[in-house]
């Protein structure tokens, strides 16, 4: 992770990060003229849960 541009931070994502995940992938799935099958919940779930 330090190759990252300046001015740039990455991290790895939290549990908290799940609406903003999700709406990044419905944007995302959009502008594919498509539209995205997933929301936060089932994200912070799928992502954080015991088996993820």
């Amino acid at each position: 992770m330090d190759d990252a541009p300046a001015g740039v931070l990455l991290r790895r994502a939290v549990p908290d990060d799940a609406p903003a995940l999700a709406d990044l992938i419905g944007q995302l799935a959009a502008h594919h003229g498509d539209r995205a099958t997933t929301d936060a919940a089932a994200l912070r779930a799928d992502l954080f849960g015991p088996s993820p």
